[in-house]
């Protein structure tokens, strides 16, 4: 939706979706006598964590007057002067290589990965609100999500939040909005969605309000949040070195693949520490041959790789057993991105993706998906 294009309709509809109550002109809001007027926002839509939904209060809106009640035209007014609302794509990302050198004295592992985003997405949307206004945020699932878990963390600690606080810190000034969150990617699923939220919400932000930083800023503010974070700000495909902030752009290959979600959801840092129990003395970062991947005409289904893929299936037998079991059905190699636990098998071209992933669906009982790479940068 463009800016400013606020409705009659969409207007009512924001009127009853918060709650608001409104009185015709000359009639008062209903309120206990001796009691400042409240509204409450729906806090049971945005989740449960009091503090964070509508209002300064437990889940207030906002407080009236106290000697009058809001009008109809005055609610309209607070709605007039909304800047607008904003959807923005949240791509995955998938690994389709990555070398991981041993940790280094900070006790953090410095890496070569080729990085490209695909179709899936979750979707962001974005309402700015007025000057005084109070942020409210969402997350809820999408109908076709392929693997709905609980979504039980703080809404602090999500990094769409977090990062929503960063940019306000770096500007110096209050970016008043409403999210919703409509989740598709699997969360721990090594597909960076919740980086990719992160990345979305900084670009949104700086659309909405009109902020114009550039992407470049965009990243360094990303790389506060998360190693993915700053590939994810501008998606497509790089070559993504050190602990992620160091980014060559590269072409974007025209891939069909398969996305498998086994029910096991990797913890990355224990996928990293069970790597550095693994570990050979001799091991060095395979810095070439991510290079030499990227730089192919063509990747075949069996030349991804990813240094982590070893100790993922080793600490989690149940995710060797799934890759085990596409494997022998694709007849083709399966790949894990990141630290896990998403797999992904590379196919021919989009028939052989969805055959391949209904066949998983159906005869495996996992679910699974058909995609592609991203051949134009997010929104």
């Amino acid at each position: 939706m463009s800016m400013r294009s606020w409705t009659l309709r969409s207007m009512w509809e924001e009127v009853f979706m918060y709650g608001v109550s409104w009185c015709w002109k000359g009639s008062r809001c209903l309120r206990p006598k001796g009691r400042a007027d409240r509204v409450i926002g729906p806090a049971g839509r945005f989740g449960p964590q009091d503090p964070h939904v509508f209002g300064r209060n437990r889940g207030e809106l906002w407080s009236m007057w106290p000697d009058r009640g809001i009008y109809w035209f005055e609610t309209v007014d607070m709605l007039l002067r909304m800047h607008g609302t904003l959807q923005v794509d949240c791509p995955a990302k998938v690994n389709l290589a990555l070398a991981v050198a041993p940790p280094g004295l900070d006790n953090m592992h410095q890496i070569s990965s080729w990085f490209i985003t695909i179709d899936m997405k979750d979707t962001l949307e974005l309402t700015a609100l007025p000057d005084d206004g109070i942020s409210c945020y969402g997350i809820v699932w999408a109908d076709d999500a392929p693997r709905k878990t609980e979504i039980e963390w703080p809404i602090q600690d999500d990094l769409a939040v977090r990062a929503h606080m960063a940019l306000e810190r770096q500007v110096r000034r209050r970016l008043p909005v409403k999210m919703k969150l409509t989740k598709r990617i699997p969360v721990g699923g090594g597909l960076g969605g919740g980086s990719s939220n992160a990345a979305a919400m900084l670009r949104g932000l700086n659309r909405l309000f009109q902020l114009e930083i550039p992407n470049e800023q965009l990243e360094e503010v990303g790389s506060g949040l998360g190693s993915d974070v700053p590939f994810l700000v501008s998606g497509g495909s790089a070559h993504v070195r050190g602990l992620g902030e160091k980014l060559s752009p590269g072409r974007v290959p025209g891939l069909h693949m398969v996305l498998v979600f086994p029910e096991a959801s990797c913890r990355t840092g224990s996928v990293y520490g069970h790597f550095d129990t693994m570990l050979r003395e001799d091991h060095v970062i395979d810095d070439e041959r991510v290079s030499g991947l990227i730089d192919s005409a063509v990747v075949s289904p069996d030349a991804p790789f990813n240094d982590l893929q070893d100790a993922a299936m080793d600490l989690y037998p149940e995710l060797a057993d799934v890759a085990s079991r596409v494997e022998a059905l694709a007849e083709r190699s399966v790949h894990l991105s990141g630290s896990g636990s998403t797999l992904y098998v590379i196919c021919d071209d989009p028939l052989h993706a969805e055959a391949l992933a209904a066949a998983i669906s159906e005869q495996l009982e996992i679910p699974a998906i058909a995609t592609g790479s991203q051949q134009e940068e997010g929104s």
